[in-house]
């Protein structure tokens, strides 16, 4: 999967190929990124805060909101709260579709 766009990144998070991101897909692409929860609190935390309509999964708009909020923090931020460098995360932004990992 390319990385080279958001619904690239995305699409490597959704495993299962589903059109969502459920919760082991998303402690599986983190830990594949560099950046593994702490712990499982910190996990479901994390993933509750995503999925903003509660059904127990990550839809591509619930992630691209996260990827913006997460492209607006500072970097020292980042590092603390997700544990992601910046130029990890790509771009975002809807109008180039991000541009992430290079």
């Amino acid at each position: 999967e390319s990385f080279h766009t958001i619904e690239g990144v995305f699409n490597s998070f959704d495993v299962n190929k589903a059109g969502k991101i459920g919760y082991d897909e998303l402690k599986l692409c983190m830990k594949h990124f560099g950046a593994p929860f702490e712990t499982e609190e910190e996990a479901l935390a994390t993933f509750h805060s995503i999925d903003k309509n509660e059904d127990g999964k990550i839809d591509f708009d619930e992630f691209m909101d996260w990827w913006g909020r997460l492209r607006r923090k500072e970097t020292s931020t980042l590092k603390d709260i997700y544990r992601i460098s910046s130029d990890k995360l790509g771009s975002g932004s809807s109008a180039s579709r991000g541009t992430a990992f290079g």
